[in-house]
Order: structure tokens, then sequence, then C-alpha cells
């Protein structure tokens, strides 16, 4: 048992010394461990898209019911409103 007594933080129990570079030890032997220059050059988000095929952005005053309408779907109402746009105007 380790002299080192544990702190707590907000009803948690944290790892004492000790305790703290067993969990290292663990932590380093993961080969899916990622370091911190490496998560620094991770990317985040979704992958870039050619430019010719990104989305722009718009602001466009559309009636109420039609907002309502697109929005009964759940999710996804912008997609669903670009691809009715698409089939409207035959693209």
């Amino acid at each position: 048992m380790s002299k080192t007594k544990n702190k707590t933080l907000k009803g948690f129990m944290l790892p004492n010394d000790e305790e703290d570079r067993e969990i290292q030890k663990g932590i380093d032997a993961d080969p899916d461990t990622f370091t911190i220059e490496e998560f620094d050059k991770a990317k985040r988000g979704r992958p870039l898209m050619a430019k010719d095929e990104r989305k722009i952005r718009t602001t466009i005053m559309l009636d109420r019911d039609i907002i309502e309408r697109l929005k009964e779907g759940g999710r996804g109402w912008q997609t669903r409103a670009n691809e009715a746009l698409r089939e409207v105007l035959g693209l």
C-alpha cells in the first residue's frame, strides 16, 4: 500500500503518484495511443472536398410552411431542400 494519500475531485478519487505511474505505463505500452505530437498533427473534421464540389453558404427567405415540411423528416432538412431544388431545376 502506498503512503501517498489519494486526493478527491468533486467526488472522484484521483490516483496517487504510484498509481498514476502504473496507469501511465499502461498508456505508454498501448500501440493505439497517440502521442501529443501525433494528436496535434491529426486532421479533425470532414475531409476537404475539391473546390468545385464544395457547397456555398447562402441566405434565403422561404415561407414558413416550406421550412416546416422540410423539417418534418428530422435532421438533414437542408440536404433534402438541396435535393428538391436539384430535381426541380433538372440538375
